[in-house]
């Protein structure tokens, strides 16, 4: 683990260090670290689980906070542990930071480790690092967020649902509906009201960092289960314009001339930086 660890940290800081060549930088993982309603129960007669006190489940939480944590047969008995397990007291909310620094890494922000913890700080060390975009997996969904750290909205300079202006914090995406059909129906979804949709749009209140969601799939098996299949599409048009598009995929469909038909662009929202680097503590 620490290994992988001080590799991240050294590729970001050989990154920032060439900022003025690449200036949008973005990181990939496996799993999400913010969810779009953690009031929506999870219905999983899963094992006992750490908990922690953020405002998402503790899986976020422990990868938002790098805490190692184990599965075992996670699709058949779906249980789990976690050591190191540290609890926050900060609730969600929209605050005003300060604008990112720009240029050259600062050298103290990559002395920010887990070497004397034993976890591994991902969440602070994109935020330090100034990493413009965090993608994720695993649920089989399509969710956007704001720019957000420390589940508190970081607003920047102007961000509005379709641009993001100077953001002050990371954007989050968990784009992962190409998985399972594990999306819930809409008579699932909310069982008190049948008659309310499974949700494309805007997230719940509950979540102020989630902008827009297509599905909601919790951790479930069984039948009955839906899925809307969309992929995602990025053009970077300069050093200042990042567009983001995610696109649902017609199941089939042909156009009046034979042809496949193009998806949907669901949604679509753009990043304009002035300048790229570590954002503001």
């Amino acid at each position: 683990m620490s290994r992988m660890y001080d590799w991240l940290v050294t590729d970001l800081r050989a990154a920032n260090d060439d900022r003025a060549n690449t200036p949008w930088v973005m990181v990939h993982g496996h799993r999400p670290m913010y969810c779009v309603d953690p009031k929506v129960p999870d219905l999983t007669p899963h094992a006992n689980k750490p908990e922690f006190a953020g405002v998402c489940g503790w899986e976020k939480q422990a990868v938002r906070k790098g805490v190692a944590s184990e599965c075992e047969d996670e699709y058949a008995a779906l249980g789990c542990s976690a050591s190191n397990a540290r609890e926050s007291t900060r609730g969600s909310s929209t605050a005003a930071r300060p604008r990112r620094a720009g240029g050259a890494s600062p050298e103290g922000i990559w002395k920010a480790s887990g070497e004397s913890s034993g976890d591994f700080p991902i969440e602070k060390l994109l935020f330090d690092a100034g990493v413009d975009l965090y993608l994720a997996g695993h649920v089989h969904d399509y969710e956007r967020y704001f720019p957000v750290y420390d589940e508190h909205v970081v607003n920047g300079t102007d961000v509005t649902l379709g641009r993001y202006v100077n953001p002050g914090a990371t954007v989050h995406v968990t784009s992962g509906s190409g998985g399972n059909p594990e999306m819930w129906t809409n008579g699932m979804y909310n069982i008190s009201d049948k008659k309310r949709p499974t949700p494309r749009g805007t997230c719940s209140h509950r979540a102020p960092w989630c902008a827009f969601q297509s599905g909601f799939a919790p951790k479930r098996t069984g039948a009955g289960y839906v899925y809307d299949f969309t992929y995602s599409r990025i053009t970077v048009h300069d050093d200042e314009t990042l567009e983001w598009e995610q696109v649902s995929a017609p199941s089939g469909a042909l156009a009046g001339d034979g042809k496949k038909a193009v998806g949907e662009v669901i949604d679509r929202f753009v990043i304009s930086a002035a300048t790229h680097g570590p954002f503001a503590s």
